[in-house]
C-alpha cells in the first residue's frame, strides 16, 4: 500500500491549488525549521499589517505566508526550489 510519509521524511505537505503547500494537511518532525519559519512569517505579517480589521488571512497567516516561509527556508538551506513552478 502507498504510504504518504516515508521513513526518511521529516515533513509532509500536500500541494494545493496554485502549487502552494497546504495548511489543511501537514505533518512535520518536532522542531522542524520550516514550521519555525512559518510562525515567524505569520507573526511578521500580522505585526506589519496596517489595519488588523482588513487583514486577509490567506496572505497574512495562511497559505501565502507558508509559501513565503518555504521559499526562505529553502533559500537559507541553499536549495532553490519553488513549488509554484510545476
Amino acid at each position: 500500500p502507498y504510504l504518504l510519509q516515508q521513513p526518511h521524511d521529516e515533513a509532509v505537505f500536500l500541494v494545493e491549488q496554485y502549487h502552494l503547500l497546504s495548511q489543511y494537511f501537514m505533518a512535520a518532525a518536532p522542531r522542524h525549521p520550516l514550521l519555525w519559519y512559518a510562525i515567524q512569517y505569520a507573526l511578521l505579517n500580522v505585526w506589519n499589517h496596517q489595519n488588523i480589521d482588513q487583514l486577509n488571512a490567506a496572505t497574512t497567516t495562511g497559505p501565502h505566508a507558508l509559501h513565503q516561509a518555504y521559499r526562505a527556508f529553502r533559500r537559507d538551506a541553499g536549495v532553490l526550489i519553488d513549488p509554484i513552478q510545476p
